[in-house]
């Protein structure tokens, strides 16, 4: 690949990302990292944003990004043992913040969505779990 191309491609990757980590010849980040370290670093924040940023416009997407984030921050050894009334309560809890804190409503309203999400997913596995056991 050229030269050329590596500054476009990082260019391109900066303003997709909206990030200004690059210096101004698009050679390097800005503790001198190689071109490879800097655009793995300009990916990495941008997946982080993604994923870890309250997301409250496009509800579905919104619920599925609080969902993959709920699960990279709790893991799924957390909820694993949870029983109904344990889901029954953490969802109350979410969605008692959205009636109780008006400025971050929807994105209470999307983590409850998510914890349900999340519920849903640990049935699903229950039910797999005790149809194999069955057999």
């Amino acid at each position: 690949m050229s030269e050329n191309h590596n500054r476009g491609e990082t260019a391109r990757l900066a303003r997709m990302f909206r990030v200004e980590k690059l210096n101004p010849l698009g050679l390097a980040g800005p503790t001198g990292d190689s071109l490879e370290e800097a655009i793995e670093s300009l990916l990495n924040d941008a997946v982080d944003r993604v994923v870890n940023t309250a997301h409250t416009t496009d509800f579905l997407r919104a619920v599925a990004t609080e969902a993959r984030h709920q699960e990279e921050r709790w893991g799924e050894s957390h909820d694993r043992f949870k029983e109904p009334a344990d889901w029954f309560w953490l969802v109350g809890f979410l969605a008692g913040k959205a009636v109780h804190f008006p400025e971050k409503r929807l994105h209470h309203i999307v983590s409850s969505a998510a914890a349900l999400l999340q519920w849903h997913k640990a049935a699903v596995a229950e039910e797999k779990t005790e149809e194999a056991q069955a057999e």
